[in-house]
């Protein structure tokens, strides 16, 4: 699992923070809920971004196959 550059949960948090009072943000991944301090690099910034997505949250999991799997080359943009 690839990790971002120092400091961008940080930065992600910043954003967030930001724009949680006035806007409506919509954020996708691939990776489960606990798992989230570790591409950030930064749990306490992990855990304030999804305890600011989560209050009032709707969260929708997707389970089944990939649309996309490796050997599916036709589907591919």
């Amino acid at each position: 699992m690839k990790r971002l550059p120092k400091r961008s949960g940080e930065y992600l948090f910043e954003i967030i923070m930001h724009r949680y009072p006035l806007w409506s943000t919509v954020m996708t991944s691939n990776r489960p809920l606990e798992d989230w301090g570790k591409p950030i690099g930064d749990v306490p910034a992990a855990s304030g971004i999804l305890g600011c997505f989560l209050e009032n949250a709707e969260v929708i999991p997707i389970t089944g196959r990939r649309a996309v799997a490796a050997g599916d080359a036709g589907l591919r943009a």
